[in-house]
């Protein structure tokens, strides 16, 4: 994270370097750390936890006894959330974890626009601004999104999920705005030259994160190809 901020989102696949961040994390926070780290695991890394056995042993038991089970949950209902769905459907969410590993895929974008998906023919064209290379998607893979989006719309008509309410809950679940790390790294080169005016209005957009804002479409982009090897843009060092 950068500066006073206290969030750091993770909202596309690693172009195939390992970034080492170093953050501070409250209790509160004890669920977002959760989801960290199954989502380390998910990608093939090792996480590492690091716990001092001061005094009894029973509470560090009762916490590992019951991690499993509550993380569990917690992960289901999210998913479940951010496709706009009533209840967690296994396979239907493992599916699209897996699709989003087989191009380069801004989460942040992805969840947004397929809130916008009503018919799985003519309106897979609305995820196409979520990918970072979408010239290089093959047919196969343009063949099993198009799959997907149709399983994926008859399981929220199985649930009685209108378009509206599907919407609606995804819209409140899937920001539009987030703490992207280009944008962070342009407003220090402003700052550096003196010009705060960018990280104002930065800071002003994302006290309303999932509400569009009018004229603040460039605080809602994807990461662009010159900072894809920047420092600071794509990847952050243990320093920063």
């Amino acid at each position: 994270a950068y500066g006073d901020l206290d969030v750091s989102v993770i909202d596309e696949m690693p172009p195939g370097r390992k970034a080492i961040k170093t953050v501070h994390r409250n209790d509160s926070a004890r669920l977002s750390v959760f989801q960290f780290i199954e989502d380390e695991i998910a990608r093939g890394r090792q996480v590492y936890v690091v716990y001092p056995l001061i005094e009894e042993t029973k509470p560090l038991e009762d916490i590992l006894g019951n991690f499993a089970t509550h993380y569990e949950a917690e992960w289901q209902r999210m998913m479940a959330n951010k496709l706009g769905l009533p209840d967690f459907d296994k396979s239907l969410t493992n599916r699209l974890l897996k699709l989003m590993t087989e191009t380069e895929t801004d989460m942040t974008l992805f969840f947004r626009h397929l809130a916008d998906v009503k018919n799985a023919d003519t309106d897979a064209a609305y995820l196409q601004n979520a990918y970072y290379t979408p010239e290089r998607i093959n047919l196969e893979l343009q063949a099993q999104t198009q799959q997907w989006l149709s399983d994926y719309l008859k399981v929220a008509e199985q649930q009685g999920q209108s378009h509206g309410l599907r919407a609606a809950l995804m819209n409140r679940t899937n920001p539009l705005y987030v703490p992207r790390n280009y944008l962070a790294q342009l407003a220090i080169d402003d700052a550096d030259r003196g010009d705060f005016q960018r990280l104002h209005t930065w800071m002003d957009v994302l006290q309303k994160p999932y509400t569009w804002q009018e004229g603040m479409d460039e605080y809602a982009q994807k990461r662009p190809e010159w900072a894809r090897n920047r420092s600071g843009c794509s990847m952050l060092s243990c320093s920063s």
